[in-house]
């Protein structure tokens, strides 16, 4: 306990050593560069305020430092190179499992960690940072923070189909079940800051726990999965650049990957631009909504939580967020919610930024897409020019049960996507920006709609406006803010017509249609 051990600078071969129930030790490498000569350099155990600064760490077979129920552990300053080895079972730079409250790894560099072992799950694993609880239900690190760490090549060599694994930090805590099968989710307050990830080759960053932040981090280079993999949602991703540059064709790449609800990305550039084999320039999607984990204790019936994505640009992106499976028998969800505010969009391929199917989500409890722009133009026309596929800035199959709002105070001209069809939901809520050929929006209230425009019902002749009339319900009101005033539909309308509307402004006590419906004005 209460101890310095100094290296001097100068190079050093050591074996494995090992620390268990200490208190308040500090390993001063300074400028020593240690050549490991067996699995690690360091493995602490149950070790308290433990403090490894300095040097260069190299050549261990399967992490160089290993803290393991280590209160207010400590890594800083320190390269660690060259770990792992083709027959190395998920070698790591660092570990950090079980109770390591109050970890920090700070100002450090991890790198060319490479493993081509199958492990028994099937998967060939290597890793830069590795924090884990010890097993299903053990104690974990409820705080942390992993600042101004530079981590690259953490990549393993396939095996024959085995395609390898990489991740520059993992954060490994899911949720579970207690003795009552209730559903525990660890909600560890862990810090990822001003970290740069390069080249890890499956994932940067993989969260699969409840509390993890990535701040002001730069994810660029290959990362065949993604640059952030969300596992289990749940986590945010803030003021950070996320460039993905894979040329792997496979049909989950893009820069964030999320498999639930309840995250926010926020801030953020995302580029996911990759050359194919002939030469071509090909883009992946930007946020990617997947399926839940089959090894999930959620069940599929559970709503993924609420989804936030503000005042991020996306560019060189298939699609900004997307959700769509073209598997017959893959699960669906209900969505509590899906949120895009002020965001930007570059380069696309696609026919929309936002597509969300209802192959994963048939139904979603609200759906915003607000202050949305383009560099290509401020209304439909102007981006369709720079790219002949775009339709609509959002593909929505699913149907939103609460609230549907759509409106840019950068978009002008047209709706957003009223053209394919409305929601069929009467609790939703429509808001178009701008004139489109005489409505301003519309909106359904729980008994009825309102639509306010600058003309009267009659004289809307636009098919794209009409679009809002279709299907009104007797007693469904209109508003000619033009000139004041105010007309209620008296026949209902249909999928092509927008049925009778008259004016009900001048006053009275009543008046009933013919369906015996008595409406006050």
């Amino acid at each position: 306990d209460n101890t310095v051990v100094y290296f001097p600078a100068g190079a050093y071969t050591v074996a494995p050593w090992t620390l268990s129930g200490l208190k308040n030790v500090t390993i001063l490498l300074d400028e020593a560069v240690i050549t490991c000569a067996g699995d690690y350099f360091l493995s602490a155990d149950n070790c308290a305020d433990i403090r490894v600064c300095g040097g260069r760490i190299t050549g261990a077979a399967l992490y160089a430092v290993f803290f393991k129920d280590c209160k207010r552990a400590k890594l800083e300053r320190c390269e660690i190179a060259n770990i792992g080895g083709t027959a190395s079972d998920a070698p790591a730079g660092v570990r950090v499992f079980g109770d390591c409250t109050g970890f920090v790894v700070e100002n450090c560099r991890i790198h060319d960690v490479s493993s081509q072992y199958v492990s028994s799950d099937g998967y060939i694993h290597s890793y830069g940072i590795f924090v884990n609880r010890l097993s299903s239900s053990n104690a974990f690190s409820q705080l942390g923070k992993i600042v101004n760490c530079y981590l690259y090549n953490i990549a393993g060599i396939d095996s024959g189909s085995v395609k390898a694994d990489g991740d520059g930090i993992f954060i490994q805590g899911p949720p579970y079940l207690d003795a009552d099968s209730n559903v525990v989710w660890r909600e560890p307050q862990i810090i990822i800051d001003r970290c740069i990830f390069q080249d890890c080759k499956k994932r940067g960053a993989k969260i699969a726990a409840d509390g993890v932040s990535i701040l002001n981090s730069i994810f660029s280079g290959e990362f065949w999965y993604a640059a952030v993999d969300l596992q289990y949602g749940h986590g945010r991703v803030v003021d950070s650049s996320i460039q993905n540059n894979s040329d792997y064709n496979g049909s989950i790449t893009s820069g964030i990957v999320a498999s639930d609800g309840g995250f926010e990305v926020r801030g953020c550039t995302i580029r996911c631009p990759y050359q194919d084999s002939d030469g071509n320039t090909k883009y992946h999607p930007g946020i990617r909504l997947d399926k839940r984990l089959s090894g999930s204790v959620i069940d599929s019936t559970v709503p993924w939580e609420r989804c936030i994505v503000a005042d991020c640009y996306f560019d060189q992106v298939s699609r900004a967020i997307f959700a769509n499976t073209s598997n017959a028998d893959a699960p669906t969800y209900t969505l509590e919610g899906i949120e895009s505010t002020g965001c930007r969009f570059g380069v696309s391929n696609q026919s929309h930024v936002v597509d969300i199917s209802a192959t994963v989500f048939p139904e979603i409890g609200t759906f915003r897409f607000v202050d949305f722009r383009f560099d290509a133009g401020s209304n439909r026309t102007e981006v369709k020019a720079a790219n002949s596929n775009f339709t609509y800035p959002a593909g929505i199959s699913a149907d939103p049960t609460v609230c549907f709002e759509l409106h840019s105070r950068y978009w002008t001209e047209e709706p957003m996507s009223g053209y394919s069809g409305l929601p069929t939901s009467p609790h939703t809520k429509i808001v178009y920006a701008g004139n489109i050929s005489g409505i301003r929006y519309k909106e359904y209230t729980g008994y009825g709609s309102r639509t306010f425009g600058t003309k009267a019902p009659a004289s809307i002749t636009a098919t794209l406006a009409k679009q809002l009339l279709y299907n009104s319900k007797v007693g469904d009101q209109y508003t000619d803010v033009t000139t004041g005033t105010v007309y209620i539909c008296t026949a209902a309308g249909t999928d092509s017509t927008i049925g009778t509307w008259s004016d009900i402004s001048s006053g009275g006590s009543g008046q009933t249609y013919a369906d015996g419906n008595e409406v006050a004005y």
